[in-house]
């Protein structure tokens, strides 16, 4: 189906129901295989919210769409994977109503910065508008967009504090589905986990995005969803059937093989506003206990980002301060202007020791080693033919309890004369 007619088709549709989509059901049928991993009681408890959904659609409602229409409701239906528990989106959406101040941050990404769209008409954007507009008012709704290009998980919890937290959100969604491979699966999971247990108690919601190729990490990321009750939205499940059964091409959903163009935004955030419809036609549930242990055992959730404004340095070395990186200003950089070799050195006590630096194509970059106690544990590469000046984070170091180790960052031989830049560190206790 060509773009032209999805555009048409968007714009009666948003005209028809007041800016959404309109309310539905997740569809069962193609939800993807995250769904089988359910237990039992999970399974029941899907069924229960496809049914209260189901409801929200009156036939009335239904008989108006022309077939057009119905196949765009049907796929917006079936991007809600889950609705999780309800009770504390229930809890913002009145406290909203009643006219306290509310903050909604979305954390993720490239989609989620908006690339390919600019920074107004994108998903986050225009479902923080539809919240603030239907359930108090763009003075009383704050807006916080954490999206940073090539981030994964493992960055997005070194920064989250900073980036996300700092702003105490009342709701957070979180979009790593394209960017996180099954190396950053247990700092998702840490994430999630150190958004629930904030004081403030935010609602989190799970959002799966996908790429022209298919890959996404829903079902990896579904698992931890459910392990926790969220809700989850699936861009896979609603859009794939669609371009299977040729009435869309991915043409018309981005302009390249990962992010979604203007149009893409704004189907992306009718997917979330369906979310809201739903949930305003279903009970609040009870509250959900937070599990006492993280869905992969293994917390990150200390995870503190550390740079010049908080980590002691007992020596720069032959680094400077400065980053050459907007996003992460306060870091160190070697200049290959700089021939000197002499190490940055500071103490870390802890279990798990995170370096976050700067990649490039560029060949006046090369490799540095990190070393733990006079022992070298780890070459970084600085430049590498795919990068971009992008941030990229390691582990370079564990263990199994927090100890007190000396670690020093120096170029590796034959390097002397390039330069490489540390944006922070991420030290987990």
């Amino acid at each position: 189906m060509r773009k032209q007619y999805w555009t048409g088709l968007l714009a009666a549709v948003l005209l028809m129901t007041g800016c959404t989509a309109g309310s539905g059901s997740p569809a069962s049928e193609t939800t993807e295989s995250v769904t089988q991993e359910q237990s039992a009681d999970e399974q029941t408890e899907t069924s229960r919210e496809e049914t209260t959904a189901e409801e929200a659609t009156t036939p009335q409602e239904t008989e108006s769409l022309t077939a057009e229409e119905q196949i765009y409701r049907d796929m917006v239906d079936r991007s809600l994977l889950t609705m999780g528990n309800n009770y504390r989106m229930k809890q913002v959406i009145e406290r909203a109503q009643a006219g306290e101040d509310i903050t909604i941050a979305y954390i993720g990404g490239s989609i989620t910065e908006g690339y390919n769209a600019g920074t107004e008409e994108i998903y986050a954007k225009l479902s923080y508008e539809y919240f603030a507009d239907t359930y108090g008012s763009r003075d009383t709704v704050h807006y916080v967009n954490a999206g940073l290009s090539g981030t994964p998980s493992t960055l997005g919890l070194i920064r989250s504090d900073r980036d996300v937290f700092a702003y105490e959100p009342d709701i957070l969604f979180i979009e790593f589905a394209v960017n996180d491979s099954q190396a950053d699966s247990r700092a998702y999971d840490s994430l999630i986990m150190k958004a629930l247990s904030q004081e403030n108690a935010p609602a989190v919601v799970l959002l799966f995005s996908v790429i022209e190729s298919g890959y996404t990490m829903q079902d990896d990321m579904g698992a931890t969803g459910f392990h926790y009750s969220l809700p989850m939205i699936s861009v896979k499940n609603a859009i794939w059937p669609e371009i299977q059964e040729g009435r869309m091409t991915w043409a018309d959903w981005s302009n390249d093989e990962s992010h979604p163009n203007e149009y893409g935004q704004a189907v992306y955030a009718d997917f979330i506003i369906n979310y809201y419809k739903s949930l305003d036609a279903s009970e609040t549930d009870e509250p959900a206990e937070l599990p006492e242990k993280l869905a992969l055992r293994q917390d990150l959730t200390s995870m503190e980002m550390m740079d010049k404004n908080n980590l002691t340095v007992e020596s720069t070395g032959s680094f400077a301060e400065k980053s050459g990186l907007s996003s992460f200003p306060d870091g160190w950089m070697k200049e290959a202007s700089e021939t000197e070799n002499e190490p940055f050195t500071f103490t870390f006590e802890g279990t798990f020791l995170y370096v976050v630096y700067r990649d490039t194509a560029s060949a006046t970059y090369g490799s540095a080693e990190v070393y733990v106690d006079g022992e070298l544990v780890y070459t970084l590469e600085g430049n590498s033919s795919d990068g971009w000046n992008n941030p990229v984070a390691e582990c370079v170091f564990r263990q199994e309890e927090a100890q007190s180790h000396t670690v020093e960052i120096k170029m590796a031989e034959g390097d002397a004369d390039k330069a490489f830049a540390i944006l922070c560190f991420g030290f987990v206790e």
